[in-house]
């Protein structure tokens, strides 16, 4: 992530050392007021206060898309990561719905089991907490709870992870536009190979008028000599 740009979730500035996964138009960070661990978000870009889409309707089919690969991409990374598999993926969208920044947003929560009794009851947590850096995390269980991460040593624990979680995709460079950087490359190392290619096509093309233009001719001139 660029230095000079500042980004946000909702209103609240999020520091460039919590982002551990980023394309042209999506961020994944890790979460202040984690419910559970490796509880991380992954939200639309926004480089000013209330800048991104609010509620899921405003997005683009176009940004739907980016934001769900994200999710998944970064979903395998975990269960290649911590050998977990099940996962309560969430979305609480307009604030009758429990939202608690007005900034559209996933929860990716992985499940080992029995944190909650039952166990979908972790949607009514999701909904309650505060994942702002003002808000609270105390509706969940004190067992499992991960007190709320704030000041500098919340900041240095937060950076910890997300260094880690930024280990999983090397190919992503963040500041630049990550994948999308990634993609750029590749069509510029293969431009010219594509170019040789399209002369090929074309060249091909020509012969192949000219060929069908010289058959039609003979066929006139058959039925010329026929009369």
């Amino acid at each position: 992530m660029s230095e000079s740009r500042q980004l946000y979730f909702g209103k609240f500035p999020i520091d460039q050392r919590q982002v551990f996964y980023e394309t042209e138009n999506i961020i994944g960070f890790v979460n202040i007021s984690p419910i559970l661990p490796d509880h991380v978000l992954v939200i639309p870009i926004s480089t000013s206060p209330m800048g991104a889409p609010k509620i899921f309707s405003e997005m683009t089919h176009e940004l739907v898309s980016e934001l769900y690969i994200a999710v998944h991409t970064i979903q395998r990374a975990i269960i290649d990561n911590r050998d977990i598999i099940d996962f309560n993926i969430a979305m609480q969208d307009g604030k009758s719905a429990g939202q608690s920044v007005p900034h559209v947003h996933v929860h990716i929560l992985p499940r080992k089991g029995g944190e909650f009794t039952p166990a979908d009851e972790v949607h009514g947590v999701i909904q309650n907490a505060k994942m702002g850096p003002d808000g609270d995390n105390s509706s969940a269980a004190d067992s499992i709870r991960i007190p709320r991460r704030v000041g500098e040593e919340g900041m240095q624990i937060m950076a910890a992870e997300a260094d880690e979680y930024r280990s999983w995709f090397p190919e992503m460079k963040l500041g630049g536009g990550g994948i999308t950087n990634k993609i750029e490359e590749i069509k510029e190392k293969y431009a010219d190979k594509l170019m040789e290619s399209v002369k090929k096509y074309k060249k091909g093309g020509k012969k192949t008028r000219k060929a069908k233009n010289k058959k039609k001719k003979g066929k006139r001139t058959r039925r010329t000599n026929r009369k």
